[in-house]
């Protein structure tokens, strides 16, 4: 959290990695878990200090996360909520916008 507190990284990037020009002072969220591998191979090709050089943001905790690149924060969808709450909107029959809680795992990849 220090690492945010002290705005480390000037800007956040959503990005198709294989796309992404790899930068300095950026942290780099990448969403889509079928370029995961290829991103996260290109960052160590580039000699890039993960949570120094660069940050690393990923969508969705997995089990792997916890150890690639010495641990990738998560910003992860909390699932089984969006499943009851579906489920409440199918019995009401009744359409509505629901705010469905995210929980963020902070790890030295920023």
């Amino acid at each position: 959290t220090d690492n945010i507190a002290e705005n480390k990284f000037h800007s956040l990037i959503w990005f198709y990695f294989l796309a992404a020009v790899i930068v300095t002072n950026v942290a780099f969220f990448n969403i889509l878990i079928a370029i995961v591998s290829d991103s996260y191979e290109r960052i160590i090709e580039s000699k890039l200090k993960v949570g120094v050089d660069i940050g690393v943001i990923s969508y969705n905790e997995t089990p792997l996360k916890k150890i690639i690149l010495n641990g990738i924060t998560t910003i992860s969808t909390d699932f089984e909520q969006i499943g009851i709450e579906t489920a409440r909107i199918i019995q009401e029959n009744k359409l509505r916008h629901v705010q469905v809680p995210f929980k963020l795992t902070l790890r030295a990849s920023l």
